[in-house]
This record gives structure tokens, C-alpha cells and sequence, in this order.
């Protein structure tokens, strides 16, 4: 028995979303990224950050070029077009003690 509801989200992602750790942030920015932009199904990536309100959002607009958006107001509304989603900034950092405007 599956106990996901899409069988093929673990060997197919649409959207891969990360919370950063200090001590591995350079390797998921940059490393992990370029790892990621090989699996075929792969549209959007999300880094989160724990310590600043930001949230980078990378979606694929043709083969391997990619827009970023980035929200750093609890006021915004983070958009997934791959999933057709929104999120609000504000649940993401649910009680969570963060920076706005990260220099």
C-alpha cells in the first residue's frame, strides 16, 4: 500500500522545495540546483530561508532557462505555477521569528 498520493512524486517531482541549514546553504544553492535541472520532470524550485523572510522561487520558462522570484514580505503571497498554488509568506514563517527585507 502507497501512502503517497501520486506514486510517481518521489521519482517525478514538479516542484522541489528546500529549507535552507546553515551549514549546507552554498551546496543546495548551487550544487543541489544543477542536480536537480536533470530530472525531466522537474519545473520549480524553492529555496526557503530560516533566519530572513525570503523565499526564492525558480520556475523553468523554456529548456533550461529558468525567471526567479523572490517574496521577503510576510505581506506576500509566495506563487507555485507548476502546482497552481499560492502560499502566503506569513504561513510559511508561522511562529517562526524572522527578518523582513534581508540585507
Amino acid at each position: 500500500m502507497s501512502y503517497l498520493p501520486n506514486t510517481n512524486a518521489a521519482s517525478n517531482p514538479v516542484v522541489i522545495v528546500e529549507v535552507f541549514s546553515p551549514s549546507t546553504k552554498g551546496y543546495d544553492k548551487r550544487k543541489k540546483f544543477s542536480l536537480y535541472r536533470q530530472i525531466p520532470s522537474f519545473r520549480e524550485y524553492v529555496q526557503i530561508s530560516p533566519d530572513d523572510a525570503l523565499v526564492e522561487v525558480f520556475t523553468e520558462v523554456e529548456n533550461d532557462l529558468w525567471r526567479i522570484a523572490l517574496y521577503w514580505k510576510l505581506t506576500d503571497v509566495v506563487r507555485l505555477e507548476s502546482v497552481d498554488a499560492e502560499i502566503p509568506m506569513n504561513e510559511i514563517y508561522l511562529g517562526v521569528d524572522v527578518q523582513e527585507d534581508p540585507e
